[in-house]
């Protein structure tokens, strides 16, 4: 057991920490820190995916928190591969780096066999190297770092440098080496300003795939989240396939040849079988994770909402199968029955349209893309109804249920039971004049019995309203309102005649009629007398005068004196004028000015236009001006 162990730091390699443990020991020889830790001195030092993890946790000192799981999750590049790879393979690599099974873990995971190269140097961000040293005391070789196709630090996002220690060399397989300043460096990866922020995308979601644990859902459901994000991207066509040329070309042009051939991931439109396509096709082998958040990116999503989405939402117009069977009058409806559906396209429209075909019969047909569940229980148009609601159809004919039954029984419009019913006539499977004549029968039954109670409800409340009685049998009296229209106008309590009501009695119209002319006389009196500028005399203003406008205008015929008085005193425009040109005259005669004809206009409002009779007064009073003027007349207007 070994007496001490060093502190993993956050984002440290195994790698790291059990070089710090070399330095820390002293040992001379590393094949000698190598049995001490891993009790093998032929073990390799391995980078990125060590194994023989549980021989390490059985020499740390009792109490230690650092578990194999532990390790391999917080310190190595497994939880970067994890999420790819099948939920069969992930136990498998998982347990060869806990023990020391042999078998190449990198084989296994599909890294040999893919054109992703491994890094050929460790390499570190000088950020990072100068804050390790004043934070904890010494530099360490961060995980992060390590990733081909990670180019920045996501910590910093400053370029990451190469250094002399070779990733893999045969004559170092069992040497740990430390950060330290003594390290040469040697150049950074080739950042181009142009992929600049495909580059921090990248170390983005790179690091969040490290440190967040996403859920290995295996690469069926990968491959149905990738084709869902192009189903929205319009890439794929409405049968479900991917549109390859359209879906490289764009793919390509978001990244630009450069930058993919520096991550080793060129895509050719005229290979059809390049990684690229692979990622959505059914799946074989894994897939370097590069690739994965390339493809990610495309799509404009990152890693946590990708492995967020809903694995059941794939990329076809209306998700993946079972589909329910809509039969109503089958035991199963509703229930998903249904495995296999015809999508076709809408010439029209531009949508795809799915055609579904139970086993009972029922075939049915919707526009298409579904958004939600909800969508998965709509039906666009019945196709076949089959036996199963056809014999449904003849049993609730057969009881003798009305149309509207039948159609709330089975999920369909009243005409379509009509219809139905007549397409079984005519092969003879029921006999729609029987149940014609039968319908009708029980229609005048419940004719007669709801007239016998509105008849019976009339003789019980004598002297009620027709309103009143539709209150006491609202039932009675809406059907026979919709079914029996006549007949219940015939005999329902007639509508009293206006003049009728016991209110038309309390008012004494003649005593009101004299009130009303004594106020009307008085308020003509008093315009006639005013020296104030003349108003016309009318019935409205007279009414407003007196307060009784509405009154008036509404029983003018219930007050013969008042009206009499009134289309006697009411003055015609003609009239109003005359009186208006009298005031002006008298008072410019009043006040010394000189009478002239357009003067006088002008002070009686007049307007070119007016009658002979209004010309006459005054062309008159002018003359009369004229032929005896008065000493007071002088000066102007």
């Amino acid at each position: 057991m070994l007496p001490f162990f060093p502190t993993p730091y956050p984002d440290e390699l195994m790698y790291s920490v059990c070089a710090r443990y070399h330095l820390w020991s002293r040992n001379v020889s590393y094949k000698e820190t190598m049995f001490e830790l891993f009790t093998s001195r032929t073990a390799t030092a391995v980078i990125d995916l060590p194994n023989r993890i549980n021989h390490l946790f059985s020499q740390l000192p009792v109490g230690t928190t650092n578990t194999p799981d532990k390790l391999i999750r917080l310190h190595t590049l497994f939880p970067l591969y994890c999420p790819f790879l099948s939920n069969e393979k992930s136990e498998m690599v998982n347990t060869r780096m806990k023990t020391s099974i042999t078998g190449n873990i990198h084989n296994a995971i599909g890294i040999m066999a893919s054109s992703i190269p491994s890094l050929p140097y460790l390499r570190y961000c000088p950020k990072c190297m100068e804050s390790d040293s004043e934070k904890y005391g010494e530099p360490y070789w961060h995980r992060s770092h390590q990733i081909f196709g990670v180019n920045l630090c996501p910590i910093h996002f400053a370029p990451l440098f190469n250094t002399e220690i070779l990733v893999t060399s045969r004559q170092n397989k069992h040497s740990f080496q430390i950060l330290s300043d003594q390290i040469v460096q040697r150049d950074t990866e080739k950042i181009y300003m142009t992929s600049l922020d495909h580059q921090i995308a990248i170390a983005k979601a790179a690091f969040w795939l490290l440190n967040n644990e996403p859920p290995s859902i295996g690469l069926v459901e990968l491959r149905n989240h990738y084709l869902s994000y192009l189903n929205q991207a319009g890439l794929m066509t409405v049968t479900g396939r991917v549109r390859q040329k359209l879906f490289i070309s764009k793919f390509n042009e978001l990244y630009g040849p450069s930058f993919l051939d520096d991550v080793n991931s060129a895509v050719s439109i005229a290979c059809q079988d390049n990684w690229l396509m692979k990622l959505v096709r059914s799946p074989r082998s894994a897939t370097h994770p590069i690739r994965h958040i390339l493809l990610m990116l495309f799509l404009g999503i990152t890693p946590q909402v990708f492995f967020k989405k809903d694995v059941n939402n794939i990329g076809l117009p209306f998700g993946n199968g079972p589909w329910p069977c809509l039969n109503a009058a089958a035991s199963h409806y509703r229930k998903k029955t249904i495995n296999t559906n015809i999508t076709t396209r809408d010439s029209k429209m531009k949508v795809p349209v799915g055609t579904f075909s139970c086993s009972c019969g029922f075939t049915y047909s919707r526009r298409g893309p579904d958004h939600n569940e909800t969508d998965h229980y709509k039906i666009g148009r019945i196709k076949n109804f089959g036996p199963v609601w056809e014999a449904k159809l003849k049993d609730l004919s057969k009881k003798k249920y009305s149309l509207r039954h039948m159609a709330r029984h089975l999920k369909v419009d009243p005409q379509t039971i009509k219809n139905q019913l007549r397409r079984l006539e005519d092969q003879n499977d029921v006999d729609i004049s029987k149940m014609a004549v039968e319908k009708q029968q029980s229609l005048d039954q419940r004719r007669q019995l709801y007239r016998d109670s509105w008849i019976e409800l009339m003789n019980t409340n004598p002297g009620k309203t027709k309103t009143q009685l539709r209150l006491l049998a609202q039932a009675e009296f809406t059907w026979l309102y919709r079914n029996d229209h006549d007949w219940l106008t015939q005999h329902s309590p007639q509508i009293k005649e206006a003049g009728s009501s016991p209110r038309e009695c309390r008012v004494n119209w003649e005593l009101r009629d004299d009130y009303y002319q004594e106020r009307v006389l008085e308020t003509i009196e008093g315009m006639r007398n005013s020296s104030q500028k003349p108003i016309r005399i009318t019935v409205s203003f007279v009414a407003k005068k007196i307060g009784q406008l509405s009154r008036l205008q509404k029983n003018f015929d219930k007050l013969p004196k008042t009206r009499r008085v009134l289309n006697d005193v009411v003055e015609s425009r003609d009239t109003f004028q005359m009186n208006r040109v009298k005031y002006a005259h008298e008072n410019m005669l009043r006040t010394g000015i000189k009478v002239a004809k357009w003067k006088l206009e002008r002070l009686s409002g007049l307007k070119p236009g007016y009658s002979k009779q209004v010309v006459e007064l005054v062309e008159e009073l002018v003359m009369m001006n004229e032929a005896y003027p008065s000493s007071e007349q002088f000066g102007e207007y």
